[in-house]
């Protein structure tokens, strides 16, 4: 196996296969070993895990991965990378690589528990997280490498400006830690913003359970759609008339002048069931 956490290295092979980086796939290898480490250590591996791996390269993270636990699959979608990436993980029989794009793989088939690791392309981040948070298969942890502005995101609590439907539907699933910051100048080639380490654990909500998830969500989207109206008028989307509005408000013991920022997860839980124990939900597809 080689090591491709280098730049020289990284180069090397580039020029060998005459590879260029593609920005469509938003490919910004990263190149410095310590980081990687860092990364991986987060996904507290055991000989006996699966890893999935999102958007392999170079196989930079794959290679320390196949060291460290008991089988790795490397999804990866640019099928021009794949005997760069065969080459680099010559002997790592542990290793399968899937060339497919990460959100139409379908996960069903791995056996057992499975942990996920990944740099992943600015561009897809929210729709990977929603996936893996959302869908019926879920990984036992995540460790994401993302755009520093969605991990700032993703782990806002309430009240803070980056806070947003992303932080609620995050927090609802996982508990997220942010770990770290990474700067741009340790990928190959340089990106124009700056990364962030998180972690997420998939888990159930500790509190009040939505009556009806959708319900729940669509709640939160038109808060948040409309974030600098007064959540009394944001919510008028839903199609609740006004006197059904006030009442969910004060069902749910919340001020209908407060605005979606303001709210925390079990406030939003709380503010939709009592949207739903009106009768809204059963008038409206939402």
């Amino acid at each position: 196996m080689l090591e491709t956490v280098k730049k020289t290295v990284a180069r090397s092979l580039l020029d060998k296969y005459d590879f260029k980086l593609s920005k469509n796939f938003g490919q910004n290898l990263l190149t410095d070993r310590n980081i990687a480490e860092k990364i991986i250590a987060a996904a507290e591996l055991r000989e006996d895990d699966t890893v999935v791996e999102i958007g392999s390269g170079l196989g930079a993270m794959t290679v320390e991965l196949s060291r460290q636990a008991g089988r790795v699959i490397a999804v990866e979608i640019d099928k021009k990378i794949i005997p760069i990436l065969t080459e680099v993980l010559t002997g790592a029989d542990n290793v399968e690589i899937v060339n497919e794009d990460f959100m139409k793989f379908d996960m069903s088939g791995i056996r057992g528990s499975f942990k996920l690791v990944g740099n992943l392309p600015y561009y897809i981040t929210t729709p990977i997280i929603a996936k893996m948070l959302e869908g019926s298969v879920r990984p036992d942890l995540m460790v994401f490498m993302v755009q520093k502005e969605v991990a700032e995101r993703i782990s806002a609590a309430p009240g803070s400006r980056t806070y947003g439907a992303i932080s609620v539907m995050a927090q609802y699933h996982s508990r997220v830690t942010y770990l770290m910051d990474v700067s741009r100048e340790v990928f190959l080639p340089k990106p124009n913003v700056d990364s962030a380490v998180l972690l997420l654990r998939p888990a159930t909500f500790e509190g009040e359970k939505p009556k009806d998830e959708n319900l729940f969500f669509a709640v939160v989207r038109a808060g948040f759609g409309q974030r600098r109206k007064m959540l009394h008028n944001a919510l008028g989307v839903l199609g609740a008339d006004k006197g059904t509005l006030t009442k969910a408000f004060e069902c749910a013991g919340i001020d209908p002048a407060r605005r979606a920022e303001s709210l925390g997860v079990g406030e939003f839980i709380a503010l939709a069931n009592a949207i739903y124990e009106s009768g809204v939900a059963d008038r409206r597809n939402i």
